[in-house]
């Protein structure tokens, strides 16, 4: 292990967080290269190349079965309490996501649906994707959007990305449903349902 500057040789490419990523979603599994390349998705000679570094960092112990070699987490490394966390904290990333927007809508008796859509659902988006969210009231949509202002500055502030409202009185929502949109509102993540409510 190099002792300065490790961060960057451990995660300084995409192909290593990736990897990494894998092993810390499974802790106590032991990996073949194979098996990496088909879970992380990296080509074969990339995950040997990128293996090694993480071995040779001393972030994975190698277990040789039979005549295959199996690679899994080093627990008692330095750093695997630090990654340990970070990649705790990027699955849970999504989770605060919603808890933001259910925690802005909920005590709002004029919201009816609120689905979470578009490319951060698909695990499409890139970093300046917009937080697209189809809400349905019973009430003044203009109102409603200015109650929300808030949502888009603390979406901003705490993730980096805009808020994009697509606010409908209930009774638009016959029209919408001729829309192409609404099938992928339809395979959104329902955030908040009020209760006896149908779509």
């Amino acid at each position: 292990m190099k002792f300065h500057n490790i961060l960057d040789e451990i995660l300084g490419n995409k192909t290593k967080v990736r990897l990494l990523r894998a092993f810390f979603m499974y802790p106590e599994k032991g990996f073949t290269e194979s098996e990496l390349e088909r879970i992380a998705g990296i080509p074969q000679a990339s995950v040997h190349r990128n293996v090694k570094s993480l071995l040779d960092n001393g972030l994975l112990d190698r277990k040789r079965i039979g005549k295959a070699n199996l690679f899994s987490l080093n627990k008692e490394h330095v750093l695997y309490p630090l990654l340990n966390s970070n990649f705790g904290l990027e699955r849970n990333v999504i989770a605060e996501l919603k808890t933001m927007i259910s925690d802005a809508v909920k005590n709002l008796a004029e919201v009816e649906l609120v689905v979470l859509f578009g490319s951060i659902v698909k695990g499409m988006e890139r970093s300046d994707s917009d937080v697209d969210i189809f809400i349905v009231c019973k009430g003044e949509t203009s109102k409603l959007e200015d109650k929300l202002k808030d949502l888009t500055n603390i979406s901003q502030n705490k993730f980096g990305n805009p808020i994009s409202l697509m606010i409908k009185h209930k009774r638009e929502l016959q029209d919408l449903k001729t829309r192409s949109i609404f099938s992928e509102i339809k395979n959104g993540e329902i955030i908040f349902k009020r209760e006896g409510f149908e779509w």
